[in-house]
């Protein structure tokens, strides 16, 4: 199959160095991201969450250690 470039030319060196330098390199960058802060802060969002921990830390404030690591042990 012959190719059909339709006389379209590119640009030259000296156009893709112009260019270049006016609007930067045609890269896509992107931030790196950690997984395991960003699970565990939306873990520290669920409203359950939230409830369970605030209810082993009344059950440690009232002395019911027990309690509160009956609490702690349904997190983790």
């Amino acid at each position: 199959m012959p190719a059909r470039n339709f006389n379209i030319t590119g640009l030259s060196k000296q156009e893709v160095i112009a260019s270049r330098s006016k609007n930067g390199d045609n890269r896509l960058t992107f931030k790196k991201e950690n997984g395991f802060f960003d699970a565990i802060k939306s873990l520290a969002k669920e409203p359950m969450i939230i409830l369970l921990m605030a209810a082993a830390v009344i059950h440690l404030i009232s002395g019911q250690a027990g309690d509160a690591i009956f609490w702690r042990q349904l997190l983790f």
